[in-house]
């Protein structure tokens, strides 16, 4: 048996269910195969490490410790090889963004580890180290009716500027739905989320189901006072390469390199890059939106 979803635009055609997500009775042929394959090889280092990589031109392979082992091949192909014990659902889950990230860079898109809402009809990234708060900052827009392109992993289509829609739900930990005023949801276990997060599934009106233009980028930090400053093409592309879908373990393809430089320099002088500091608290959640919102309906020529 087959599951077919639509998954940042494309259709992908499961052979396990994935149940966070809302299955399409589309009978259009998919885009994307994803399959359980108990043959694969593993390699036996790969087990050493939280996150394993090894990547050519046609493939990448990435173990996620005591979940899965994935081959991602040539755009179209996603095969995994759940570990001894492991739910099926986590495997999902899992697969849903570093799999996921690079099989739409084997795609073409340009993935970027980022939060991004749809203001207005205009798309805002946040991009942060892990931790820094990208799906609070996301959920918080989702409480004055803007909407939610991605929680994780962003695509972009260079020739246009435009974010894809991901899925709708989002990862987020229980201190911050608590604080925020979002509407009651059955939440589904994460149990090997490195921060013990929950995935809480959205509606409708939370998720925003069409491509978006990108209009700016917000570089997450922390501090005292909260300000929106801008940041230079040159320091953006240095800020941005960090956040950019490549291994960093084991990088063994000087191709799969080069273009990702290509493509982030290309990013880095099309998008405009703003650093945005906000204090430690969710007390300063809605103004920090609040001043997003108004900055997002600015004309500033990059």
């Amino acid at each position: 048996m087959s599951y077919k979803y639509f998954i940042y635009g494309i259709l992908v055609s499961t052979s396990f269910p994935f149940k966070q997500l809302k299955q399409s009775n589309t009978t259009h042929h998919e885009d994307v195969v994803v399959d359980l394959d108990t043959s694969l090889d593993v390699p036996s280092e790969s087990l050493n490490y939280e996150h394993w990589y090894h990547t050519s031109s046609s493939h990448i392979a990435y173990s996620r410790k005591g979940v899965a082992f994935f081959v991602i091949e040539n755009g179209i192909e996603l095969r995994c090889k759940p570990y001894p014990g492991v739910d099926y659902q986590e495997v999902a889950r899992v697969l849903l963004g570093i799999p996921m990230g690079y099989l739409l860079q084997q795609r073409g898109m340009h993935v970027l580890h980022a939060s991004v809402v749809n203001i207005d009809g205009q798309a805002a990234a946040f991009n942060g180290l892990s931790g820094s708060g990208k799906s609070t900052m996301a959920a918080s827009f989702l409480q004055n009716n803007h909407s939610l392109l991605t929680e994780d992993t962003a695509a972009i289509d260079l020739s246009t500027m435009m974010v894809v829609p991901a899925f709708p739900s989002l990862k987020i930990a229980q201190d911050a739905l608590e604080q925020l005023d979002l509407p009651p949801r059955e939440l589904i276990n994460a149990p090997t989320d490195s921060r013990n997060r929950f995935i809480y599934p959205m509606d409708d009106k939370q998720f925003y189901g069409q491509p978006a233009k990108l209009k700016n980028c917000y570089l997450l930090e922390w501090g005292e006072q909260l300000s929106i400053e801008p940041v230079e093409v040159k320091q953006a592309f240095f800020q941005l390469f960090p956040h950019t879908f490549r291994p960093i373990n084991v990088v063994d393809s000087e191709e799969l390199d080069t273009e990702s430089f290509k493509k982030m320099t290309d990013f880095a002088n099309k998008v405009s890059v703003y650093k945005l500091t906000r204090p430690k608290s969710f007390a300063s959640l809605d103004d920090c939106r609040l001043l997003v919102e108004e900055h997002m309906q600015q004309r500033e020529p990059r």
